[in-house]
C-alpha cells in the first residue's frame, strides 16, 4: 500500500473491529489514543511507517489484543506499563529502541 497522512482518530468509533493493518505503508503523526478503546480489537499492526511520538498508554487497556506490532517506526519514550495487563498477548514486536525497556517494565509489572 501506498497509504499516507495520520491515522483517523474516528477509528475509535469502529467498536467492533477486530484487526486493524497498516502495515508497510507512509503513515506519519502520533498513534491515536482512541485505539485504546477498541476492546475487539485482536491484532493492531501498523509497522513499518513513519509514526512517531510516544507509544500511547491507552493500548494496555485492549484486552482481546493478541498481536502488536510497532516496530519499524520512529516511535520513543519508554513502553508503557499498562502493557503488563496484557494476558493474551502472544506477539510483540516494538523495535530495536525498546528491548532495552521490555524487561524493566515487565518485571516491574509482575514482580
Amino acid at each position: 500500500n501506498q497509504l499516507t497522512g495520520s491515522i483517523p482518530t474516528e477509528l475509535g468509533l469502529s467498536l467492533n473491529l477486530e484487526t486493524l493493518q497498516f502495515s508497510s505503508n507512509q503513515l506519519t503523526g502520533r498513534i491515536p489514543t482512541e485505539i485504546g478503546i477498541l476492546s475487539n480489537l485482536q491484532l493492531l499492526l501498523i509497522d513499518e511507517n513513519q509514526l512517531n511520538g510516544r507509544i500511547p498508554i491507552e493500548l494496555g487497556n485492549i484486552s482481546n489484543l493478541e498481536a502488536l506490532r510497532l516496530n519499524d517506526n520512529q516511535l520513543s519514550g519508554p513502553i508503557p506499563e499498562s502493557f503488563g495487563t496484557l494476558s493474551i498477548l502472544q506477539s510483540l514486536k516494538l523495535g530495536k529502541f525498546f528491548s532495552y525497556y521490555l524487561n524493566w517494565v515487565f518485571c516491574t509489572v509482575y514482580n
